[in-house]
């Protein structure tokens, strides 16, 4: 049966990720795409994995199989891309699963190459093709793309070789709606759609959650069926390594919901594995409904309350587009309530935002509010880093949160080393000999993060003493949701003698506390308040988080000095029912 007919009746299942799950089973020690010679059954393996879990159609292991990636002559990577495709069709032969053609994307920047034009990358593009289809292969799955140039041309020549070819091209669209190089949903969509593919389609640089608030737009801006692929979650970066959680159960719910909005090929990428298709089959096999458009009504927040007596500082993340307004207009209603202290992210989970260091600036400026700004190491090296500390200081700023950073999970083979120059306890050290050298009559005071959830708190306390060494005098937490977590506060006060605020972030729906529970590293939360959430009208569970986070906090101030408090979303609402239950 080809491709084109299955749709019409069918939900098609893709394989997860390769990269990510040849790395669990076998190591980084290598490119994944040379395991196509050098370790063929290795790569036998995953694809066969991948079809017990129920997958009918398998991704060849070609993703990077490009020159410029590989950095390899043509003979070797089109050897690599001949045995790839073999590999999937001896999988995929007498068990009715299609074999797909997998293209990844070409960086515009190789270290042997130097920079790669548009030209460059097409001409690749197209003797990947012609061995493709030398191979025989009828259905190609471009993926990952952050652009429809040179992508759009690719295709069009892939179709002029081979009319009857099935293309399938899938984008990475970040949390913020953009492609890593900075094109909006809409723009990308939109000139997409008047290229000659046949699917359009989202994988990679977002977990569930996110992928299906893009697929919801998406739907609406182009008629051609949609696939879906999402991470498993957003990446953690321990020793180096990017880890995904393992969220099964979730991670099939929320294809489920993805599939209800009408998408017609579902699958995984990144930290995905045979586990996670295996449960998106048995959905599939139990039939998925159309959702309906209709949303629930929501009462309106009240925004009266005052700051109860206690130390706080209030998170707000920095705009995401253009215009303060709306910002501004919620530091001005956390003022009215009592709030004097505003602490200002940078970017979490990777997610482009206004620069915190000059959003300070305004907000001192005109609400006269304190400000703590987050300086994160992601994708600055040393020199950008100095940089913005100087400009911080002759701002008028004191006072800086130094942290590591989220990685961004912009693709399937991110080197995370190339992103991270330092990490949070070397930029405390770099900033405390800036200090020496050039603030030191008036110094900028320097705080850290400490994680009392790690699953190996001695090393995090060992870090935190490190931390705490080279200049760090205050610690703000990671949200906190166990008992455990508060008696590892005692445990560090104990240790080090320094200031602790506890990190309180209140869950605010039943779809929020899932997405923290199985998409953002480092938070577990508790199953009886994810019980009670379930069990929970939508109306009432906001309420729900917000309580559980006051007896959270108020427990963690037998130990902590005072409250780090976060605002999902950025909701006042969250903080004013958080002041007002804390006072009953």
């Amino acid at each position: 049966m080809l491709i084109k007919d299955y749709l019409k009746n069918n939900i098609l299942l893709t394989d997860g990720a390769f990269g990510t799950y040849y790395a669990l089973k076998y190591g980084h020690d290598s490119v994944c795409e040379r395991a196509n010679i050098e370790n063929p059954d290795r790569v036998l393996s995953i694809h066969d994995d991948y079809i017990r879990a129920g997958a009918k159609l398998l991704r060849t292991n070609t993703f990077a199989a490009n020159k410029f990636t590989l950095d390899s002559d043509d003979e070797k990577r089109s050897e690599i891309i001949r045995k790839g495709y073999e590999l999937a069709e001896r999988s995929a032969d007498g068990k009715k699963v299609f074999v797909a053609a997998d293209i990844g994307p070409i960086s515009s920047i190789s270290e042997s190459e130097g920079e790669i034009s548009n030209e460059e990358k097409l001409e690749e593009y197209k003797k990947i093709i012609d061995v493709f289809l030398e191979c025989g292969a009828g259905i190609f799955i471009f993926e990952t793309m952050d652009s429809t140039v040179p992508l759009s041309a690719a295709v069009s020549y892939l179709k002029s070789r081979k009319k009857e070819a099935f293309v399938i091209c899938q984008f990475a669209l970040l949390p913020d709606s953009h492609t890593g190089s900075g094109i909006s949903l809409l723009e990308l969509i939109k000139d997409a759609d008047n290229m000659e593919a046949d699917v359009l389609g989202l994988n990679c640089a977002s977990g569930p959650i996110h992928v299906l608030k893009h697929i919801r737009r998406v739907r609406k801006l182009t008629d051609k069926p949609l696939s879906a692929l999402p991470n498993a979650s957003y990446p953690e970066r321990i020793e180096d390594r990017t880890r995904y959680s393992r969220n099964e159960k979730y991670f099939a719910d929320i294809a489920s919901e993805i599939l209800s909005e009408g998408v017609k090929i579902i699958g995984g990428c990144c930290g995905t594995t045979p586990g996670h298709i295996k449960l998106i089959a048995d959905a599939i096999e139990k039939g998925i409904k159309l959702k309906s458009d209709k949303k629930p009504d929501v009462k309106e927040e009240s925004l009266i309350a005052a700051v109860p007596n206690i130390d706080l500082y209030v998170e707000i993340s920095p705009p995401l587009k253009s215009s303060t307004k709306g910002f501004v207009n919620k530091i001005e209603k956390l003022k009215e309530m009592g709030v004097e202290n505003i602490t200002l992210p940078d970017s979490p989970l990777g997610k482009a935002r206004m620069n915190p260091i000059i959003v300070s600036e305004l907000v001192r400026e005109k609400l006269d509010v304190n400000t703590l700004v987050h300086l994160c190491c992601r994708d600055r090296n040393i020199t950008a880093l100095r940089s913005d500390v100087l400009a911080a200081w002759a701002l008028g700023l004191r006072k800086l949160l130094c942290v590591t950073g989220d990685p961004v999970a912009a693709g399937s083979r991110d080197n995370i080393k190339s992103v991270f120059n330092l990490t949070g306890t070397r930029l405390i050290e770099l900033i405390s000999h800036m200090n020496s050298e050039f603030f030191e009559s008036d110094p900028i005071e320097l705080f850290a993060a400490v994680d009392f959830s790690a699953p190996n708190f001695d090393v995090e306390l060992r870090r935190a003493k490190e931390k705490a060494h080279v200049g760090a005098g205050t610690f703000f937490s990671q949200p906190i949701y166990s008992e455990r977590a508060i008696l590892n506060i005692k445990r560090l006060k104990e240790e080090l003698d320094t200031k602790v605020y506890a990190g309180i972030l209140p869950p605010v729906s039943y779809r929020n506390a899932q997405f923290l529970n199985n998409e953002v590293p480092g938070i577990r939360l508790p199953d009886v308040l994810l019980e009670d959430f379930k069990n929970a009208e939508i109306n009432q569970q906001q309420t729900v988080g917000v309580k559980f986070s006051v007896d959270i906090a108020k427990r963690a101030l037998e130990f902590a000095d005072g409250i780090y408090l976060m605002l999902p979303f950025g909701k006042i609402g969250v903080a004013a029912q958080f002041f007002n239950l804390y006072d009953k």
